[in-house]
């Protein structure tokens, strides 16, 4: 099961008729207004590929963590990292989606 709130938030309204795909793959703003406001999609109860249908590929992704940078990533070392604030899924627990 998975559980979908925001950080400091105790739930987030789903809206996923507002939700703009296109615009969250796309654009750094349009992720911060979604990540912070309460247009961000509910994930509760969906799977792995289906959460990945709607917010497109993660930027990190392990056995049971999805994360999605909301700056632009950028390649530091050998290694790719968020440059700002990010939310992550975590697929194994009844674990909310945080925004950080």
């Amino acid at each position: 099961m998975l559980a979908a709130q925001l950080f400091g938030q105790d739930s987030i309204s789903s809206d996923t008729l507002s939700f703009e795909k296109d615009k969250w793959v796309s654009s750094s703003d349009y992720r911060y207004e979604i990540a912070k406001g309460s247009k961000f999609p509910s994930v509760t109860n969906l799977s792995e590929n289906e959460i990945i249908e709607i917010l497109g590929q993660p930027d990190f992704e392990d056995d049971k963590l999805l994360t999605y940078c909301l700056d632009i990533t950028a390649y530091h070392g050998e290694g790719k990292k968020c440059l700002g604030s990010f939310v992550t899924i975590n697929l194994d627990k009844n674990v909310p989606a945080k925004y950080r």
